[in-house]
């Protein structure tokens, strides 16, 4: 990740953070380095679990409950917190990251 900053901070035409300022820069390069990272499979199970505990189990709980009237502002809260945006951003890119092998081999050369 850190290559990728430096050659895009090299050449113009290919910094596509020019045009952002500082703050927004750092926010962003930091939850590009989060998600790589997130790959990192000595950390899978870490990552999964808090997943399942902050995300899966809450929604799973409302689901069983329908009569809850204030349903829609839990959910909405569960999925918009902060700290549980990250959490789904991780586990997009580990399912992104995983999936590829499932292609077909050709695919998985030219990707």
């Amino acid at each position: 990740a850190a290559l990728a900053f430096q050659l895009t901070a090299r050449d113009d035409k290919c910094n596509i953070f020019k045009n952002m300022d500082r703050n927004e820069y750092r926010t962003l390069r930091q939850a590009i380095i989060d998600m790589v990272l997130a790959t990192e499979m000595t950390k899978h199970f870490e990552h999964v679990s808090k997943f399942v505990n902050s995300i899966n189990k809450p929604l799973s709980a409302l689901e069983e409950d329908s009569d809850n009237i204030g349903e829609n502002d839990t959910v909405k809260t569960v999925l918009t917190t902060a700290e549980n945006r990250i959490l789904i951003k991780r586990m997009l890119i580990k399912c992104a990251d995983i999936s590829n092998p499932c292609r077909e081999l050709q695919q998985c050369i030219e990707g």
